[in-house]
């Protein structure tokens, strides 16, 4: 079966339009802006910007929202006033928050800013870096900066999974056990012939990290391209 999203997230919520500097080939949201969202209004002008009415959106108690999920929030280049003024939104709230970013290391400088109904996650492919696949910083510092944040509710994407070396990875995750809310696996769903572990190889993954404790939630899980 594909899942496209998250299984828990109710809503998604997009304040801001931004180019995300990691450019994965893999990315879905870049290719549907440069395709069918082209003319859509806030798109069209091609203009990174912060829409103000959108933090005027009000989202109800048990509302589980990903925050962002066209663009990184958290990405480098993001200024800090537009982070700065969807933290404030999100903490008048009493809905619960999916930030998830590739540039995790940032969420040190607004650490006292975050309000407590957030889930800060980050996503971590594989232990390989492949920068022929994304700019985004490697999956080791990726790593580093969840494991070491003191914020207390965190969570790991594993997705699109690429093949990883499993003494190194598992460790990865070895570490994180109890300063995980959950662990997310899923496959690539756009083709894009990714390097992939063979399903055999994931599927025993999974079956570890949910030995250890963690919550895991399954996304899309197949077998790899080449199989």
């Amino acid at each position: 079966m594909t899942k496209r999203m998250f299984e828990f997230v109710t809503k998604c919520w997009n304040p801001i339009v931004h180019k995300c500097p990691h450019q994965c080939t893999y990315c879905w949201a870049r290719r549907l802006i440069a395709t069918k969202l082209k003319d859509a209004p806030r798109y069209a002008d091609g203009k990174s910007k912060l829409i103000e009415k959108e933090l005027n959106k009000r989202f109800k108690k048990g509302d589980f929202v990903f925050v962002c999920d066209m663009t990184d929030l958290f990405a480098e280049a993001m200024p800090d006033m537009w982070i700065r003024k969807v933290l404030e939104t999100i903490g008048k709230s009493e809905a619960t928050f999916l930030i998830l970013t590739k540039n995790p290391s940032r969420f040190f400088y607004f650490r006292s800013q975050i309000p407590a109904n957030c889930i800060l996650a980050t996503t971590i492919e594989s232990n390989r870096h492949h920068p022929e696949i994304s700019h985004a910083p490697p999956p080791f510092d990726r790593y580093m900066s969840i494991l070491t944040s003191t914020y207390p509710k965190k969570a790991v994407i594993v997705e699109p999974i690429m093949d990883f070396d499993e003494g190194i990875f598992l460790n990865w995750f070895n570490t994180m056990r109890e300063k995980l809310e959950f662990v997310v696996v899923g496959y690539d769903n756009y083709h894009n012939c990714l390097p992939e572990p063979k399903l055999a190889k994931t599927q025993e993954f999974i079956k570890q990290l949910r030995d250890w404790g963690f919550t895991v939630y399954e996304k899309t899980i197949r077998k790899s391209w080449d199989e």
